[in-house]
């Protein structure tokens, strides 16, 4: 079937790019894992501590009442936990959300 060999080198070139994108995105996974935690509900990181939250960013999932985002660590923060734009932590740190990213 000589009209099958095109189409297997075009299949084995995919497959080599999909490979090549999966490295890629397994590296990007790898480093986003030390830098930012996916996946916290604010009471989770209301309950974090400086040993058990080491990321400096954190992706919130949404709760019942849809608070989601993402919330940087701010050392100069001076505000109080108001529950949706500043969280502060079992350690005392202040989380405050980035706005307009999610």
């Amino acid at each position: 079937m000589p009209e099958d060999i095109p189409l297997r080198v075009v299949v084995r070139r995919l497959r080599r790019d999909v490979d090549a994108l999966l490295a890629v995105l397994i590296q990007i996974n790898n480093t986003l894992q030390s830098k930012v935690l996916v996946g916290l509900t604010l009471a989770e990181l209301r309950a974090a501590t400086i040993t058990s939250l080491q990321q400096t960013r954190v992706i919130v999932l949404g709760d019942s009442n849809g608070n989601n985002g993402i919330f940087k660590y701010d050392a100069a923060d001076v505000n109080v936990d108001n529950g949706t734009d500043v969280i502060i932590d079992g350690s005392a740190r202040h989380w405050v959300r980035e706005q307009g990213l999610i």
